[in-house]
């Protein structure tokens, strides 16, 4: 599915038009958004088209913690820390996955 990460981008604009949420951030595991669609120069432009919004991207990252807190005895999702140790503190998270067919 060559889509999915145009999904994922299009859910996070939806989200970022939504008065109560201040924040957006975006995980990209590759150098930039869309890399099986885009060359690198296109995919730096819709980067930098991304960026230019407000939202923060984070590019070659890998998150691999997710991080909670127990408040009134559960635990609370809170945010993720990546591979380099960077943490990113967040309220709400939307997982999209590319899901690739079995081969028979």
């Amino acid at each position: 599915m060559l889509f999915a990460q145009l999904l994922g981008l299009e859910a996070a604009k939806a989200v970022y038009d939504l008065p109560s949420v201040p924040d957006v951030n975006i995980l990209i595991r590759q150098n930039y958004p869309l890399n099986r669609q885009l060359d690198a120069a296109a995919g730096e432009l819709v980067l930098h088209k991304i960026q230019g919004m407000g939202v923060k991207v984070f590019t070659s990252c890998e998150p691999t913690v997710i991080t909670t807190e127990e408040r009134g005895g559960e635990q609370v999702f809170t945010g993720f820390e990546l591979s380099d140790g960077e943490r990113i503190e967040s309220d709400m998270v939307l997982l999209l996955i590319r899901v690739s067919p079995r081969r028979r």
